[in-house]
């Protein structure tokens, strides 16, 4: 117990008076989780990713989209439509990312979407990622669907890495 003392109170008062000190960097990557045995409708794949301690999948840019995108293809689920986080239903208008609460400012719309139909009473206010053919080849768009539809869906976990650095400060 001694030593440990006596170890923290150099790293405490002998390391930085040389001016180095480590200092930790962060940075936050994301981790998907593509659920894919029962389709359910977007309710139900939020509160699923919830109790798992995830969120459903907020995308935020173009190589977020592509990265999602790949996983589908590369686990061979490209026949599969995905619920997002992304919905309206707070004022038929504005969408945001329920599993992170912020705006929704990057959409990877299909074309002649989002279309907002109403469809047995109910608008079409939660995003789903489809799969299209398009001339060239495969492509994956966003479409607006009523949240009742049943859907696979995807879950993100936010992962923290660390990386120590020397960081060199005056004396």
């Amino acid at each position: 117990m001694k030593l440990s003392v006596i170890f923290t109170l150099f790293l405490l008062v002998v390391v930085p008076s040389f001016g180095q000190v480590y200092e930790p960097k962060q940075k936050v990557t994301k981790k998907y989780y593509l659920m894919t045995i029962n389709a359910t409708n977007w309710f139900k794949a939020f509160q699923h990713c919830r109790y798992l301690g995830m969120q459903l999948v907020s995308i935020s840019s173009q190589e977020e989209n592509d990265r999602i995108v790949k996983q589908i293809q590369d686990e061979g689920h490209g026949d599969k439509e995905f619920w997002t986080s992304a919905t309206k239903l707070n004022d038929d208008k504005t969408y945001y990312w329920m599993g992170n609460g912020e705006l929704v400012t990057y959409f990877n719309w299909a074309a002649g979407r989002p279309d907002n139909l109403l469809l047995g009473g109910v608008y079409e206010n939660c995003i789903h990622i489809i799969h299209k053919w398009a001339g060239d080849g495969n492509a994956y768009y966003w479409n607006d669907a009523t949240c009742n539809r049943d859907f696979h869906f995807i879950c993100e976990q936010e992962r923290i890495e660390y990386e120590y650095c020397l960081n060199q400060q005056p004396f």
